[in-house]
């Protein structure tokens, strides 16, 4: 028990020894028994040291006196790590939790950032070490659990990891990047409600009742054509392949269905069997540019790649805009710049087509001819190129630097708050970039209220319109994700 005189104006507070341990405190500290922040409950490890740091002035013999010492001393440290660590520096933060942890080395919370230190760059062996090292500290922690299945994870110790999200999951329920993990994983599958919310299942539950519902409406052909396209969209080639067949069970001339047989079971790797199906489906229809596409691929698959490039080319005859089948056309073992000049062949063969002039714009900058590829893809956008072409030219760009030339696409696009969410979050990426904040707050609001946006974009967007202000951090590029670190 600390010697305290009864007449100082000092309390002992005992702290949960495992709470205190998380926030960096140690388990019994002093206070100002007028502190407004008990009765507020706004006790943090900054107040702690604070008090800490006047109680010594007068009290530096005091039992107490040592451990309140390292909780002083580390506190400039620890604001400085701190600092590092919301910039997800992680080369300027470990040497401040490396002085921390010399300062008092069971400083549980410096410990865990530490170890996610660890993990970032990229010794995930010693990260997994230093988190088993405090899990009696973090066990209730979702966080922590992430954390470790993330580090199972890199290590690829998928059972292991998917143990960890798991658990996560039950600590922070609905945390989309656990979410996302688990379906990465295949330890759940997405659905959508009526509403179009997604909702996650185990993925035998979900192929059970897929294939009950798809059982159910045998004799509707339209319905199962329509399921095998969302089902493909979905990523389950195998469900998709169920709904074609009985869709061709109940009619044998819906070529449609064919077709997305034939599609699903590329998908599967079964080209042999797919390409009977795709022969069959440009057969009966012959001016099916999808068909004759799809059938491209499948025979490069194949390594029938003579015959894939008359099929490349016969798509492009019914439709120049096939993206796939330009990349057929002008592949081969000749180098890049021999298949970039056959795609500006293409290109000028195809004047009115946006598809060959994406495709150059994606050649020239894989060579690094910045300029070049800015000019492809200006024309493949004036052209007409599809949504998802205009969100990986907006992307592409503004990932090398080119946010003037984002600004310019998105500027010139009509309806823009109307366009595909991919297209609106990288126009307001740029927007925000450029300085042009009140044109990137009404880009990221259209989003934040589009229900027909994926849920996790519409947050994240109402998060940038409510944080959007001259002093603030741009968001990443769409599709970046990463879960938290700090403790």
């Amino acid at each position: 028990m600390s010697d305290l005189a009864p007449t100082e104006d000092w309390v002992v507070l005992d702290l949960d020894a495992t709470a205190a341990a998380r926030a960096s405190l140690p388990a019994r500290i002093v206070a100002p028994s007028d502190a407004p922040e008990l009765r507020d409950g706004a006790l943090t490890r900054a107040v702690a040291a604070s008090w800490a740091s006047r109680f010594l002035q007068s009290h530096p013999s005091d039992p107490i006196a040592p451990t309140l010492r390292a909780l002083v001393e580390k506190e400039g440290t620890w604001r400085a790590a701190e600092d590092a660590l919301a910039a997800e520096d992680w080369d300027s933060a470990m040497p401040h939790l490396d002085a921390i942890l010399k300062i008092d080395p069971q400083d549980a919370a410096a410990r865990f950032n530490h170890a996610s230190g660890l993990r970032a760059r990229g010794d995930a062996k010693a990260a997994l070490s230093a988190f088993q090292g405090i899990r009696a500290v973090f066990d209730s922690e979702g966080v922590y659990h992430a954390n470790v299945a993330r580090t199972y994870q890199e290590l690829g110790r998928t059972d292991e990891a998917i143990k960890g999200y798991r658990r996560a999951l039950e600590l922070i329920p609905g945390d989309q990047f656990v979410l996302d993990r688990l379906v990465e994983l295949g330890a759940l599958a997405v659905a959508a409600d009526e509403d179009g919310n997604p909702v996650y299942l185990d993925p035998a539950d979900l192929e059970r009742a897929v294939r009950e519902d798809l059982a159910a409406r045998a004799d509707d052909p339209e319905y199962l054509v329509e399921a095998a396209k969302g089902l493909i969209d979905a990523g389950n080639p195998d469900l998709a392949r169920n709904a074609a067949q009985l869709a061709l069970a109940a009619d044998g001339q819906r070529e449609d269905a064919r077709l997305l047989l034939a599609i699903a079971l590329g998908q599967l790797g079964r080209h042999r069997d797919a390409i009977v199906e795709l022969d069959r489906h440009v057969e009966a229809v012959p001016a099916s540019a999808l068909g004759h596409a799809n059938r491209a691929q499948v025979l490069m698959q194949l390594d029938r790649r003579a015959e894939a490039r008359g099929a490349a080319e016969r798509a492009l005859e019914l439709d120049p805009n096939a993206v796939p089948a330009v990349q057929i056309a002008i592949a081969g073992n000749d180098g890049p710049e021999a298949v970039l000049a056959r795609a500006v062949e293409v290109a000028t063969r195809h004047p009115r087509a946006w598809a060959p002039a994406r495709v150059a714009g994606d050649l020239s900058l894989h060579l690094d001819r910045v300029e070049e590829a800015v000019g492809h893809y200006l024309r493949a956008v004036d052209l007409g190129a599809d949504e998802a072409s205009v969100a990986a030219i907006m992307g592409a760009l503004g990932q090398r630097g080119r946010i003037e030339d984002v600004c310019r696409i998105a500027d010139d696009l009509p309806r823009l708050v109307s366009r595909d969410a991919g297209v609106r979050w990288n126009a307001a990426f740029a927007y925000e970039q450029a300085g042009r904040s009140d044109e990137a707050r009404i880009v990221f609001a259209s989003i934040a209220h589009d229900e027909t946006a994926a849920p996790d974009l519409r947050e994240t967007a109402r998060q940038r319109v409510d944080a959007l202000a001259p002093a603030s951090a741009p968001p990443p590029p769409l599709a970046a994700d990463d879960a938290p670190d700090e403790a």
